[in-house]
């Protein structure tokens, strides 16, 4: 025999799996499939290629804007955002499943406001739910004169604002 506390719990828990459907179902009636259009906050991790290591974690925004472009806002450990201004660049749906790519840019400046070099990401997201998500990233460091410096891993999940 369920007792009411068992009964309640059950119910609770088919609530919160009928609100959760219920919304990613909104978001892919008002798409026409899940979208990561939007505003995002962002946690990402410097992530060593080799070991899968977590390196460094630091907070970031990210737009995914309808006409494919891309923009962000994050402070790297180690810089100010004096010295890493903002994140431009594009993305797309991928043909298949629930899958984004996207590549941005970022320039940094030294203490005099000469530009130092430049950071380029590229990666491939994927919805986890409708207000969640999570990527992979390559990430190269410029120098000023375009020579990569080095090239870490990163990887990051998002959450829609």
């Amino acid at each position: 025999m369920y007792t009411k506390k068992t009964v309640a719990r059950a119910l609770s828990v088919l609530a919160a799996t009928i609100v959760t459907c219920t919304l990613f179902a909104g978001d892919v009636a008002a798409h026409g499939s899940a979208s990561i259009e939007g505003v995002w906050r962002v946690s990402r991790h410097g992530v060593n290629c080799a070991t899968g290591e977590e390196v460094s974690t630091f907070p970031a925004l990210m737009t995914f804007h309808a006409d494919g472009t891309l923009s962000g806002q994050a402070v790297p450990p180690g810089s100010t955002s004096a010295y890493g201004p903002a994140e431009f660049g594009v993305w797309h749906r991928d043909e298949h499943g629930q899958g984004f790519s996207f590549r941005f840019l970022s320039y940094n400046y030294d203490d005099t406001g000469v530009i130092a070099g430049s950071i380029e990401v590229t990666g491939t997201a994927e919805l986890t739910s409708a207000n969640a998500f999570a990527y992979k990233a390559s990430i190269g460091f410029y120098d000023a004169n375009g020579n990569l410096l080095f090239s870490p891993c990163g990887k990051a999940t998002g959450l829609r604002f």
